[in-house]
Formats: structure tokens, C-alpha cells, sequence
């Protein structure tokens, strides 16, 4: 339920002092959590490797909302592309419309990449909700590909909402040569 202002007692309404609702910033808690990241490797924390030497990180794209698309409105690609940076691209001999496959420790999908010079080498960038999910036919990779197929709950995922890490997961992407 909303609850407008006007709704509430005048103290509360207008900011007052004596009002009991407070924004709590510097809490205790994550000021610590705070100091742990700080010190922590990044390399280590995202679990790069030579087996998965790239990181995911999603991204928006117009006419997409998470799992809501609007198919019928004007846009490039009616399917989620891996893009990545054109040396990422040509280290790996691959080229933009080619087929991929991007693996993590928890599943793998198929993607189409696409060159993205904005994007730091290292790095590969998909929007979710897109795709089909587990145990459905994906043999048309131009449907997009279902990102969560590379997450799992219980990688690393925060303590105060449960919510898996989405972004900067460690993954490899491996050309898909045709026959």
C-alpha cells in the first residue's frame, strides 16, 4: 500500500525532529562489510581463471524491461546479444553475428556476439529475459539466450535478500564452428 503524506501525522509528514522514522546511513554493519570488500582481491572475489578468464555483466537495451520485451516496437535485435570487445572478438576468431557458447560453473547457453567497442576487454554483456527456460527447446539462438541458465542461488548471493550475483560472473566463451 502507498501511503502519501498527507496520510501521515504532520511531525512525520514535515521532516519534524521529533518524528521516529530515520534514514540510517554508515550503519554498523555494512561499514564493515564495507572494509571486508575493500580488502578483498577482485580477481580472487570474481573467480577469474583460465577456464573462465571472462566476466558476464548484464546490460539494458531499449524496448526490453528485465523479462518484459516489446517485440513490435522498432529495435536492432529481436534476441539478447553477447557483445563483447572487438580484441576479445578477434583474440577468440570470432565476428560479430557468429555463434557462441558462454559457459559458467552453474550452466551454459548458446549467444550470438556482437562488437561493442564501449565495453572493457575481458568483459562479454547480455540483457536478460530473454530466451527459453530449462527443459524447453532452444535450438533457435536468434530467440535470445536465458542468462539465468549460468546463475545458481547459492553463488554468492546476498545475505539481506537472497538474491544470486548477476554481474561479474566469471564465464568462458568458446566459438560454436558450424559442420
Amino acid at each position: 500500500a502507498n501511503v502519501k503524506t498527507h496520510d501521515m501525522p504532520p511531525d512525520e509528514a514535515d521532516g519534524q525532529p521529533t518524528s521516529h522514522i530515520r534514514l540510517e546511513l554508515a550503519n554498523d554493519i555494512m561499514l564493515k562489510e564495507l572494509a571486508q570488500v575493500r580488502s578483498e582481491s577482485a580477481v580472487k572475489r570474481r573467480g577469474l581463471n583460465d577456464e573462465f578468464p571472462y566476466l558476464f555483466i548484464p546490460r539494458r537495451m531499449q524496448h526490453s524491461w528485465n523479462s518484459a520485451r516489446t517485440i513490435s516496437a522498432p529495435g536492432k535485435w529481436a534476441h539478447n546479444p553477447a557483445f563483447m570487445h572487438p580484441a576479445d572478438m578477434a583474440q577468440l576468431g570470432i565476428k560479430s553475428g557468429d555463434a557462441v557458447k558462454i559457459r559458467s560453473r552453474h550452466g551454459e547457453i548458446q549467444g550470438i556476439v556482437e562488437a561493442d567497442e564501449a565495453l572493457r576487454t575481458g568483459v562479454l554483456s547480455m540483457t536478460h529475459g530473454f530466451g527459453r527456460g530449462r527443459g524447453m527447446d532452444r535450438s533457435a539462438p536468434r530467440a535470445g539466450a536465458n542468462v539465468n541458465e549460468l546463475l545458481h542461488w547459492e553463488d554468492d548471493y546476498d545475505p539481506y535478500h537472497g538474491q544470486p550475483r548477476m554481474g561479474a560472473l566469471p564465464v568462458s566463451v568458446i566459438p560454436v564452428r558450424e559442420n
